[in-house]
């Protein structure tokens, strides 16, 4: 096959270069238990993308610059396999009960390059500083009720979460049962426009339900551990009655998690019959990076991990993306990869703006270096470990047959990028028992394993002839 200059049989196990064989999480205890988002043929699924676009907010049309060409070069350059697509309540319903049908054809139509580039879209409800009549994004003006309690705008954004104004007019959105209750009620009519149009959309993967939903006055744990869940429920309840399939996201609040904190987030619910599709989302900045102070290393993302997987094994048994990942040197990145491969989690950069713009411009962004990997897109089984040493340039799989699984596992390989001298492919299971296929277009590997193996390791190494 063109690229890989050998493919055999016989490898009996990783490690080494790979980093794989039984990797550990946090002071080298196991990762928790693994979920997967899986495709219609059962197939766990790995996701890398980006978030599409924070300008977006500012575009009179909301948007933003995002073209079919530049959607097309993400997949097909790239690898990435997943937008968390931003939309906007007060777009949507720019008055009380009026949808805004144009600004939803806007974003089928960039469903629709989604769909014809082969990438995900995880369609993201989004808010800063709770509306734009504050500061940001997020509920119309209609919307804002802050009992008469004036507004003054602070010069670094995610500041104004303080201001009074904006906490009331959290508050109001919470109170379910109190005399604003058709705020909350019309946001969730609102999600259900949003469904109706485009639950059978192919490029659809799910609904992140609120980005970074913030409690308003109320204190973070109680919000969290009733408040937040109760939303959360209410809201998915109303989605299932129109769609059973697609992915549910949630989030729990920010300012403690974004930077490695614990969350007391209780439990969701999925009202669909049989097992729940849900899709733990925090988030993850590095807090010295953010505050512009330079990366020291990796506590932060250790801390990260290890609340990360308290919660998960306590309260949030689902598969692990992280919504917005933020920006930072190569250092961090590598840091933060390691850690996602560890745990089997997926990541969406924050944002693509930067991405586009030098792509725009007939350039290579600055950091495509650090997220442009080797990785599993779709394992035709159940994942075990996997992992890229992007120093040696070693990729390493290990999954286990499972029951009713349809299809190849599909491997993303940036040959030119990676490999400009080849690369050599090893596969465990019995020679002649398992076949490969190569799309130099996609950048796709394709292979398709022995199913009378219990388990199956896969390895790619740099090599020439």
């Amino acid at each position: 096959m063109a690229g890989c200059t050998e493919a055999t049989s016989g490898l009996g196990g990783t490690g080494g270069d790979g980093g794989t064989g039984g990797a550990a999480g946090v002071g080298g205890a196991e990762p928790p238990l693994r979920h997967y988002i899986r495709d219609a043929q059962g197939r766990a699924l790995v996701l890398h993308g980006l978030n599409v676009a924070n300008d977006a907010k500012s575009d009179p049309l909301r948007v933003g610059a995002t073209t079919r060409e530049f959607v097309l070069h993400m997949a097909r350059v790239w690898g990435f396999n997943v937008s968390r697509h931003l939309i906007f309540w007060d777009a949507i319903e720019p008055e009380p009960g009026v949808y805004d049908q144009d600004y939803l054809a806007r974003v089928e139509e960039r469903l629709d390059w989604y769909a014809e580039a082969g990438i995900w879209v995880v369609l993201d409800m989004h808010q800063d500083v709770y509306s734009q009549v504050f500061c940001c994004d997020g509920a119309p003006e209609w919307a804002v009720r802050t009992d008469g309690i004036p507004y003054e705008q602070q010069d670094i954004w995610w500041t104004n979460y303080a201001e009074p104004a904006v906490q009331r007019a959290f508050d109001n959105f919470w109170d379910f049962d109190g005399p604003h209750a058709d705020v909350q009620a019309a946001y969730i009519d609102a999600w259900m426009q949003v469904v109706e149009r485009f639950h059978d959309h192919p490029a659809v993967l799910g609904y992140d339900l609120m980005n970074e939903p913030h409690q308003g006055s109320m204190d973070t744990s109680a919000f969290e551990r009733t408040v937040l869940p109760a939303f959360y429920d209410r809201l998915i309840a109303r989605i299932r009655e129109v769609d059973t399939e697609r992915w549910i996201f949630y989030e729990p609040t920010a300012f403690i998690v974004n930077p490695g904190g614990p969350t007391d987030l209780g439990a969701v619910t999925d009202a669909r019959e049989g097992s729940p599709r849900l899709v733990y989302a925090p988030h993850l900045y590095d807090p010295t990076v953010f505050l512009g102070v330079g990366y020291n290393g990796p506590a932060a993302i250790e801390r990260w991990e290890a609340n990360r997987i308290a919660e998960l094994e306590e309260r949030h048994p689902a598969p692990l993306v992280i919504g917005e990942l933020g920006e930072g040197p190569s250092a961090y990145f590598a840091d933060v990869f390691t850690m996602t491969d560890r745990l089997g989690a997926g990541w969406v950069r924050w944002s693509s703006d930067p991405f586009y713009s030098a792509f725009a411009n007939g350039r290579e962004p600055d950091d495509i270096l650090d997220l442009v990997r080797v990785y599993p897109r779709r394992i035709a089984g159940d994942p075990i470990d996997f992992a890229f040493n992007p120093e040696h340039r070693v990729f390493s799989l290990v999954f286990a047959e499972r029951e009713g699984v349809e299809g190849a596992t599909e491997i993303f390989v940036p040959e030119a990028r990676l490999y400009p001298d080849g690369w050599t492919l090893q596969v465990s299971d019995p020679d002649g028992s398992w076949t490969s296929d190569w799309d130099p277009d996609r950048r796709i590997l394709s292979i398709v394993t022995d199913p009378t193996q219990a388990q199956h390791v896969i390895r790619i190494d740099p090599g020439g002839p």
